[in-house]
């Protein structure tokens, strides 16, 4: 999941920076985390038992954290996505950074935030776009612009050169990564695919109910790769000619809908790999691409407009190459891991 592909990478860029890393998580499965997750450092793994109960197993488990550090110096910072958990840890005396990736879902979300935001401990809030910072300081009015850190999502950049075959030819492998549902544009692949018979399309990534039988049924030309392992996307990005980012202006994920404020992890991977990018004309992906400058811009719900700029790209292998080499200058001037982890402890 793109929840656990962060986190890993931050600690990664942490431990790289410097400083000593304790991840606290649930136990996984037996496969070494890092090398599942490709990192370049090993760190330390504090695993809590996971409580199965929704939400009071959580804050169950956050106590038991609290139980063992509340008192302790163990720490110079607590860093988190972690609602429960850094609540928790509020009045440990220990500094607090809490990322957010969404608006709170419910009042009592709300009322565990406002309690970190004003505990002593409290340092800042980092946020994934500039939409979602004007959310917060509207939801928190008490919190103060300098409060409030955006850093987008990140990659990593490739080791070895990976960047795709620009050349031109009337056959282009498509492709997507991620999970395929009706908010991250499931339905514009499968139409697009429709629309352009002549070209390939790859799609990597889970499939939701709301989408299985639609995509199951899709023309001949879309290939299903289904789930795979972080660490194998650095083989099929490079096969890719072409990467899509269909994101919907409502996408529900678990119990809220995050396609005001999402800032996706694969637009940085598809940058890292020098790909020509199509993506959703939405505020919070305006924030990273710049239309015919480092990808295009299509109508997110208009299979029209997305057929015409996938034949833009497909009749100008220039074009793709020149917005391609651009996405990884964007990655490249400050959406790396590390790049990113020093943002967020300044």
């Amino acid at each position: 999941m793109a929840n656990a592909v962060h986190v890993m990478h931050m600690c990664d860029a942490f431990k790289s920076l410097g400083h000593n890393v304790t991840l606290f998580c649930y136990s996984g499965s037996s496969d070494d985390p890092f090398a599942y997750y490709k990192t370049k450092n090993n760190f330390y793994l504090e695993q809590i038992r996971h409580n199965p109960l929704p939400f009071c197993g959580r804050l169950i488990d956050s106590l038991r954290i609290r139980y063992r550090y509340g008192n302790r110096g163990d720490f110079d910072l607590f860093y988190g996505r972690n609602l429960l958990g850094l609540w928790a840890l509020r009045n440990n005396g220990t500094p607090i950074i809490y990322e957010s990736h969404a608006v709170p879902p419910s009042n009592t979300h709300t009322k565990f935030e406002k309690e970190i935001f004003q505990s002593r401990s409290f340092k800042k809030l980092v946020v994934i776009t500039e939409k979602l910072k004007s959310k917060y300081l509207e939801i928190f009015p008490f919190l103060a612009p300098d409060d409030v850190t955006v850093a987008h999502d990140a990659a990593n950049v490739p080791t070895a050169s990976a960047s795709p075959n620009y050349e031109q030819k009337d056959k282009l492998r498509v492709g997507y990564v991620g999970t395929l549902s009706t908010g991250k544009g499931a339905e514009i692949v499968y139409n697009l695919a429709k629309e352009n018979p002549q070209h390939e399309f790859h799609l990597v990534g889970r499939l939701t109910p709301d989408c299985r039988q639609i995509l199951e049924s899709a023309t001949s030309n879309v290939y299903l790769y289904g789930h795979l392992p972080h660490r194998e996307l650095d083989h099929i990005y490079p096969t890719f000619d072409i990467a899509l980012l269909p994101n919907q202006s409502t996408m529900p994920v678990g119990n809220r809908d995050i396609g005001a404020w999402n800032s996706p992890m694969k637009l940085f991977e598809y940058m890292a790999y020098s790909l020509p990018i199509i993506a959703s004309d939405l505020p919070n992906l305006r924030e990273i691409i710049t239309d015919q400058e480092n990808g295009l811009l299509a109508v997110h719900d208009s299979v029209e407009d997305w057929s015409t700029k996938l034949q833009q790209l497909a009749d100008d292998a220039g074009l793709r190459a020149r917005l391609g080499t651009q996405a990884l200058q964007t990655l490249r001037k400050g959406h790396t891991w590390s790049a990113r982890a020093e943002q967020v402890l300044l």
